[in-house]
C-alpha cells in the first residue's frame, strides 16, 4: 500500500509488490510474463486446502524473453526469504532443459541483471 507524504510517495517493499513490478517492467520491455500461483486453494466445503496443481517448486514468475524460457523467484532481500529444496530441483530441471532461471531478491536487482543482458 502506498503512503503519500507531502510529494513523495513510500511503497511498501513486499513479495508482491515486488512481483507486480517485474512483471510490470517485463511487459513494458515487449516480453510476455505472469504469475503462477502455486498456493493450495481454500475449499470452503471441505475447510481446507487443496493442491493448485502447479510443478512443486516452480518460480514465481514465468517469461518469455528473447525466445528464451526465464523464470525468476522472487525472495525479498528485506525480509530475508530463503529458496526451498524444491525450488533449487526446480531451478536445475529449468537450466537442463536450456532455460535460464534467477533468484530476484529485488526490483532493482532484477533490472540490473536485465540491462547487463544481450537479446
Amino acid at each position: 500500500m502506498a503512503k503519500t507524504t507531502g510529494r513523495l510517495v513510500r511503497v511498501k517493499l513486499t513479495s508482491g509488490n515486488i512481483t507486480r513490478g517485474i512483471i510490470n517492467y517485463l511487459t513494458v520491455k515487449g516480453h510476455l510474463a505472469f504469475r503462477i500461483q502455486s498456493t493450495g486453494l481454500w475449499d470452503p466445503v471441505k475447510k481446507q486446502f487443496r493442491q493448485s496443481g502447479s510443478k512443486k517448486g516452480v518460480a514465481d514468475i514465468i517469461c518469455c524473453y528473447g525466445g528464451k524460457f526465464l523464470a525468476i523467484e522472487v525472495k525479498n532481500e528485506k525480509t530475508h526469504d530463503r529458496i526451498r529444496p524444491d525450488q533449487i530441483t526446480f531451478s536445475r530441471d529449468v537450466a537442463a532443459a536450456g532455460g535460464i532461471y534467477i533468484i530476484a531478491r529485488s526490483y532493482k536487482a532484477f533490472t540490473d541483471w536485465y540491462e547487463s543482458q544481450e537479446l
